[in-house]
């Protein structure tokens, strides 16, 4: 019997020596650390997801070329920075990983909001031997041109549509992939716009929408504004009419005065041709006849 217990606590013995997790004895070993992106460091390049209305994610790969020297932590800060217009926006982003690993893969977005420009990535580690240290990499990121029928399904109002082609030919960014700045910023041409939609069209062309919305909406009470302040036989305007004076204010102008003889409306001469180009430009694609770029 002694002799069988004895047999039986040896094999466990042995047993769990085998089974339990190898104590680490890394202490002496020394490893080379790299830090790679999925990015062209110190260079200019398109993000995808910017396109999509997106954060810019960058892929950060850490390997170490001795495995028995694994990473245990990653702590990352991104910083992105716009200067361009006049502006200095900054945005910063921490990021932390722990673990025990000689290869790690992590997608880290470059800020919370969808914004482009300057990218630093500041990095600190240590290792599992009690090495650490700093890296560090910079690199742009930038915007490219947007498919215009993606722009158009976030639309879907004819008006609207021809009125934004005439505003920025649906593009947020610039053949150099930087915001766009035309009539206005990005494809919303906004006159004042924050951060964010500098960068992000969907947010640009929503401020772009609601303000065709609120132009609409001033179009249609702009008759009986007139009839309270003293022209009290104007009548409302029909709808072409509405759509004309609504188009036309989004350059600071009416469209049309109340006509010299009483009791209708005049189109005013000096007017710019803005309202007209858009109407014609709705007819065009109306007919199957888009203009280029749409």
């Amino acid at each position: 019997m002694n002799h069988l217990h004895s047999t039986l606590c040896a094999a466990f013995a042995a047993f769990s020596l085998a089974s339990a997790p190898a104590l680490s004895d890394d202490t002496g070993d020394t490893t080379e650390v790299s830090f790679t992106t999925d990015f062209t460091v110190q260079t200019t390049q398109t993000c995808g997801a910017l396109l999509r209305g997106q954060p810019c994610v960058i892929t950060l790969d850490a390997e170490s070329s001795n495995c028995r020297v694994r990473f245990v932590e990653i702590v990352g800060v991104t910083s992105v920075s716009f200067s361009r217009h006049g502006r200095r926006d900054t945005s910063t982003k921490s990021h932390v990983w722990r673990g025990d690993s000689c290869r790690v893969s992590l997608p880290w977005a470059i800020s919370d909001a969808v914004l482009g420009g300057d990218v630093r990535l500041s990095l600190n580690y240590r290792m599992s031997n009690g090495q650490a240290g700093p890296d560090g990499k910079t690199l742009t990121v930038v915007g490219a041109a947007l498919d215009p029928a993606t722009v158009r399904a976030d639309i879907r109002n004819p008006t609207y549509e021809a009125a934004i082609y005439h505003m920025s030919r649906f593009q947020q960014f610039a053949s150099d992939g930087w915001p766009l700045a035309g009539q206005g910023f990005g494809v919303g041409a906004l006159g004042a716009p924050d951060a964010a939609q500098m960068w992000n069209w969907k947010a640009n062309l929503a401020v772009r929408i609601a303000g065709l919305d609120a132009a609409f909406a001033r179009a249609a009470a702009h008759p009986a504004t007139m009839r309270a302040a003293g022209f009290v036989d104007l009548p409302d305007f029909t709808p072409e009419q509405a759509k004309l004076q609504a188009l036309q204010s989004l350059v600071g102008q009416d469209y049309f005065l109340p006509a010299p003889t009483g009791g209708g409306w005049q189109a005013i001469p000096t007017r710019l041709p803005f309202a007209d180009d858009i109407v014609r430009t709705e007819a065009e694609v109306a007919a199957g006849n888009p203009p280029p770029g749409w």
